[in-house]
Order: C-alpha cells, then structure tokens, then sequence
C-alpha cells in the first residue's frame, strides 16, 4: 500500500473503463483492469501537490538513485502515472497534466463509483458520471521496483462531483434522448 491522494474537483474522460474493466492495449493477453483517467490543470495548486508526492515516493522507493531516474520516468508513458496532455492528439488533454490509475479486475474488488451520496453507487448506464464532468478520485500512489519499475497509482474510489461539458469521444453512457415516454395501452398492443 502507498500513499492515498485524494483528487478534488478534476474532469474524468474515458469512464467507460472505470466501469467495466478493458484489457490493456485491448490485448487479451493483458490483464483486464478498470482505468480512470483525469484531468488536472497545469500549474494548479493539485499539480504542484502531486509532483511533491511523486517525489516523496520516488525518495522512499528509490533512495539515492531516484534524482537519476526521475527523468527517464518523466520521459516514459509506462513509468510514471502522471502525463503531460499536451502530448496527446486529443485537445481536451492541452493545458492539462493526465492521471491514468487502473485496478486489476482479476481478484480486486471495483473501484466505488458513487454519487454526491456515498451510498448511491453508479452504473455506466445511470449517466451520472460521463466524460468531462468533475469528479472526485481517490488513488494510492505507490513505487515499484524491479524489472518494471516505476511510480504507479491504482484506483480506489470515484465521487460525482459536478456537471461539466461534456467531451466528445471521452466516453458516456447511453441515453434515451429522442425517445418520448409513451403510455402503453391494450389498444396499442392489440395491434402488434
């Protein structure tokens, strides 16, 4: 176990992973793993916060040899769970630092989705949570060493927040909208 951040008040995109777990880089071989992904502002109070957590995990994990890696895990997507956006193609990563933090789906639990009510839990399919609306995230922020060594953070929980604009391509549920509610009568069934 690591280091618990809390995330308040910050956009998620793609949620469709955070409901139902996806293999990663849709290679079966994978491990399937529920993934959330947020948006944080550059040059935010949050991000400052979070490159001083990194740094404290890299020293505890890494001890001496953490300032000499730190660079070459700034510079790789697999090393660090914390990613420049202006990197990507899409443009509602600009401007922002990205946290991808993904559990395991074999043998873990979900990660809690609720609402503003803690016990209200989500479905992809209620639409509360889609992409581009403010969350709050929770994640622990671990070292790995090793073979694979990194500064990693796995999801634990994702709170409703706020409406926002929502994304095109970031993810959402379905919807109803162009349906109208219609009264069913026997009169109507009667002719199917």
């Amino acid at each position: 176990m690591g280091t618990m951040l809390i995330l308040p008040k910050v956009r998620t995109i793609h949620v469709d992973a955070l409901f139902t777990p996806k293999h990663y880089l849709n290679n079966p071989a994978n491990a399937a793993r529920y993934t959330g992904t947020f948006l944080i502002p550059k040059g935010s109070d949050l991000d400052a916060k979070i490159w001083a957590m990194i740094d404290e995990v890299g020293k505890e994990t890494f001890g001496k040899t953490w300032a000499a890696k730190f660079p070459g895990f700034k510079a790789s997507k697999d090393q660090l769970f914390y990613r420049d956006g202006d990197l990507k193609e899409q443009d509602y990563y600009h401007g922002h630092m990205f946290i991808a933090a993904n559990r395991n789906a074999d043998g873990n639990q979900p990660p809690a989705i609720v609402n503003k009510d803690v016990k209200d839990v989500l479905t992809l399919a209620r639409g509360v949570i889609y992409g581009g609306c403010f969350v709050n995230g929770k994640v622990d922020v671990w070292g790995q060493e090793g073979k694979t060594p990194g500064i990693r953070a796995s999801l634990e929980a994702v709170q409703f927040y706020a409406d926002g604009d929502a994304i095109a391509g970031a993810g959402s549920a379905p919807t109803t909208e162009g349906f109208d509610s219609l009264d069913v009568d026997e009169d109507m069934m009667a002719g199917l």
